[in-house]
């Protein structure tokens, strides 16, 4: 047997200002292909083959058509492909709306997953036996081309009488944006899609291969086994034109090493652009396993109303996409000269629209020479040509994938009681715990220890040079001197599979079946879940993805970003009875086309808030470099403990304190919670048969029906410098700034 499925979707998003709008194309193609052999009685083998292909596109509403814009408007050397065939984002200044779409666009994602399985079944005795594998081929082509047609900026300085004051809208003599347009003449550096070594663009392969082997041995009548053993063989994702790097944590002050050759002879450094890396890049992974255990129980032979189930079992994690593509991206051999930064007082003015943009250079032009990060980072540049000849004191801020990096796995395990009260109703109490190991977390590597003197001003600065006279060493101690490799920045950053997790949680849950107009479904869960990172880039909370420190991880431990330790979720589904066949007004006619076939069904979702960090906003206050990482504020009391909380007072902000100068925050991760959730949705749809192979379903239903607040967790400013800190409100706001509304939708449904 076989099946094919395929959708199309485009969906237009035009601008008010011509040609500046854009599109988002999304395509799915599934293919599978199934073939079931019975072998003998007691032994059958299924083979199954799928297809799997993703296409999404987000561009310029101008893309693949007959004209190309930025070429038109006399701009040269930037990207001749059709998906660029748009204007260039132009800005105008105070006063005007911009021109062309500023968005990441072409973004650009292809997908394709090759599927083959196949299990062989076979019964002996008392005995189920299935082995097979599990073979997957991945292919994924991602393209970020911001800035492929350029960035074009005009503040009105060129017709200011002064261009150093700021333009003001309807204000005389602070120039006009689209006036410095019509002349020609930029204001700010444009922008063009090159970059110096590499760029978002990765055309990623892989191969899953997953042998596997179970047995369900019933035991006796009453007690049944479940064993199994998975091997799980995940290839490291690698560029089809070989592209990426790696960092050599071996080396004496750390290098880039390249998978290809010819691009690091090309760029010719052995430290930024070494010679060779794998093609993988990082190391296969030939050890996980996946052993499986569970057993089913009924403690009593004369009743099936009572079962005990427990289970242990360890689960990989694969991330396709990504993660592994932050370090995996195509080898651009080619850079941008160095435009001019216009003040407004040139005569003439060294930006001109019409020499946009100068042709690139290759990046052997370029040297990087010793030493690296010892000093600012200053370019020697061709005055003619804009061409950078060297860069003195280079200081790359790398980021990478760890070369050893293993899999991400999870042990989990579980144990149930289920009890049948009703022939329609069943209680189940459970226990269920997990610990992930290996997983991934964006570790800045190079981050500089603290240094050994608290509250010294001096040991903010990042170079020897920048000292004091006669400071250093005895009391200046700079950044990029504490950092463990000093070839690079102390930004640099590796996606590294270091991080741990833990949850154990208790669970119950009723579930009355459909069964005389009424079905019911409560589960409650009370558990709590830590980690030392809950997601890579941050947003679940607010906070930044990173450790406070980099060398002391431990103290990442703390509520995961999305615990919540008391979730409870009911659902049901009622058929009022009314109408033919219902308890009340049976009958048909006009009386049961107008109170029968009505259906209520609604969810209820009350749940404890989840965690926020209270960070301290305040630069790289612990002197270690890295200003991304989340300091978090000293704790001098409970900020919760006995404290009244109100929308603009949510936690005491006087228990805490800006940690002193070189040191870091003793606040734990994650120690407050935001509002918690309460949430409503109720739907009423009423069901008519028009004929016997069709019916209609009219549909009402609102979302967040009781109005609360808290439909989604809100909140607190946890940034101890922001004017609103320890508030769900913004700033100047009021309640009504929580206020979640309700959302009606009504819909008709035809089934035939």
């Amino acid at each position: 047997s076989g099946d094919f499925l395929f959708q199309n979707e485009n969906a237009p998003n035009p601008s008010i200002v011509p040609l500046s709008g854009n599109t988002v194309m999304q395509n799915s193609r599934l293919a599978g292909l199934q073939w079931t052999h019975i072998l003998s009685p007691r032994t059958i083998n299924e083979a199954r083959f799928g297809f799997n292909h993703f296409y999404f596109l987000q561009d310029f509403e101008t893309a693949f058509g007959s004209t190309n814009y930025w070429q038109q408007i006399g701009l040269n050397n930037l990207d001749v492909n059709a998906a660029y065939y748009a204007l260039p984002t132009v800005s105008l200044g105070t006063g005007y709306t911009a021109l062309g779409f500023g968005g990441s666009v072409p973004f650009f994602n292809i997908s394709n997953i090759f599927h083959w399985v196949d299990n062989l079944t076979t019964t002996r005795g008392r005995n189920t036996v299935k082995v097979g594998i599990d073979i997957r081929r991945n292919q994924n082509m991602n393209e970020n081309g911001f800035g492929g047609n350029g960035f074009l900026s005009f503040t009105g300085q060129y017709t200011a009488q002064d261009p150093s004051v700021p333009q003001k809208a309807g204000q005389p003599g602070t120039g006009n944006g689209f006036a410095d347009m019509l002349l020609g003449y930029l204001s700010g550096s444009p922008a063009a899609r090159y970059s110096a070594f590499d760029q978002s663009l990765s055309r990623l392969r892989n191969t899953d291969i997953m042998p596997f082997f179970q047995d369900d041995f019933r035991v006796t009548s009453q007690l049944t086994l479940n064993m199994g053993l998975r091997w799980e063989l995940h290839t490291p994702m690698h560029d089809k034109f070989r592209g990426g790097n790696i960092f050599d944590f071996k080396y004496p002050g750390g290098r880039l090493l390249y998978i290809d050759k010819n691009y690091a002879d090309l760029v010719n450094n052995a430290i930024l652009a070494a010679c060779c890396a794998q093609d993988t890049l990082i190391n296969t992974d030939w050890k996980d396993w996946a052993p499986r255990i569970g057993l089913a129980w009924r403690p009593f032979a004369a009743s099936n109303s009572f079962v005990v189930r427990a289970g242990y079992g360890i689960f990989y994690d694969v991330l396709h996409n990504f993660y592994p593509a932050q370090s995996i991206t195509e080898n651009i051999p080619y850079l941008s000269p160095v435009l001019p930064t216009p003040n407004g007082f040139e005569n003439p003015p060294p930006l001109d629209i019409r020499n946009l943009f100068p042709a690139p250079y290759s990046v052997a032009q370029r040297s990087f020479p010793p030493p690296y990060c010892q000093a600012p980072s200053r370019q020697v540049v061709n005055p003619a040509t804009g061409v950078v000849t060297e860069v003195l004191n280079q200081c790359s801020d790398a980021r990478v994938q760890l070369p050893d990096n293993k899999t991400p796995y999870t042990q989990q395990w579980g144990l149930d009681l289920q009890y049948q009260l009703l022939p329609s109703l069943m209680l189940e109490l459970g226990y269920e715990g997990s610990h992930g190991l290996r997983e991934p977390l964006a570790w800045s590597f190079n981050q500089a220890y603290l240094p050994s003197q608290v509250g010294n001003t001096n040991n903010s600065v990042s170079y020897r040079s920048q000292c004091p006279p006669g400071a250093y060493p005895e009391t200046c101690s700079p950044i990029e001197e504490r950092v463990p490799y000093k070839n690079f920045a102390a930004t640099a950053t590796a996606l590294a599979n270091i991080a741990q997790s833990m949850h154990h949680a208790m669970t119950f849950k009723v579930d009355r079946r459909f069964a005389n107009g009424l079905s019911l479904l409560g589960s409650f869960t009370w558990g709590k879940t830590l980690d030392q990172s809950s997601e890579l880039g941050g947003g679940i909370s607010g906070s930044s993805d990173r450790a406070q420190y980099s060398h002391d991880l431990r103290a990442e431990k703390g509520p995961a970003g999305f615990n919540q330790s008391r979730r409870l979720v009911v659902s049901w589904v009622y058929e009022l009875p009314f109408g033919q066949g219902k308890a009340f007004l049976n009958r048909g006619g006009y009386v049961n086309a107008i109170l029968g076939g009505w259906q209520a069904n609604g969810i209820l979702t009350l749940a404890d808030g989840t965690p926020t960090n209270v960070i301290c906003g305040c630069g790289d206050r612990s002197q270690t470099g890295d200003t991304r990482n989340s300091l978090r504020m000293n704790v001098i009391g409970g900020p919760t403990s006995g404290f009244h909380q109100t929308l603009t007072r949510w936690f005491d902000t006087s228990k805490f304190a800006t940690p002193p100068l070189g040191t870091l925050g003793n606040a734990g991760r994650n120690i407050l919670t935001s509002t918690g959730q309460r949430a409503t949705d109720f739907s009423l749809f009423k069901n008519v048969r028009i004929h016997e192979q069709l019916q209609a379903q009219l549909r009402v239903e609102a979302f967040n029906l009781l109005a609360s607040d808290y439909y989604s967790p809100v909140f607190p400013n946890a940034s101890s410098t922001a004017v609103n800190f320890g508030s769900l409100l913004p700033v100047g706001g009021n309640k009504y700034d929580l206020y979640n509304p309700r959302i009606y939708q009504l819909g008709v449904r035809l089934s035939f």
